[in-house]
């Protein structure tokens, strides 16, 4: 068991490294439903975002509560608010998919995709150019 504990915690390590994450932002800490209450306020914005990162093949997101992430999924509109998109290129920092709760540095968008785009990994409309993502402070 021992060993099997330090195995994750050298993984964990190795995916945060692989990611380039030298640390987060010391500013507020924002939830994905905060973004989503008031998009004009923070559209263009750098932010810290705390939540449930899911990165996996049409499931790019950052979600309030792994919870939120489960049960308030939708395909279409209307959108849940527990939820910001990312963009997929945060796919090619990560050697394999990952979901864990995580701190994300980036720039809010109140629009995320381009006009006349479909994108089948979006959770919302409102998303965020990803610049940096590390572990959650305890």
């Amino acid at each position: 068991m021992r060993q099997r504990t330090i195995w994750s915690t050298a993984s964990l390590v190795l995916i945060f490294v692989a990611l380039g994450v030298t640390g987060c932002a010391k500013v507020p800490t924002l939830t994905p439903s905060e973004l989503n209450a008031h998009p004009d306020q923070y559209d263009g914005k750098a932010v810290h975002v705390g939540g449930w990162l899911s990165l996996y093949f049409e499931d790019y997101g950052l979600w309030d509560s792994r919870r939120a992430h489960d049960t308030e999924r939708s395909w279409a509109p209307p959108w849940p608010m527990s939820c910001v998109s990312v963009t997929p290129d945060v796919m090619a920092k990560v050697q394999k998919p990952l979901s864990r709760p995580a701190m994300v540095d980036g720039i809010f968008r109140k629009h995320i995709l381009p006009s006349n785009v479909i994108s089948n990994g979006i959770c919302n409309d409102t998303g965020l150019e990803v610049t940096n993502i590390c572990a959650p402070t305890s």
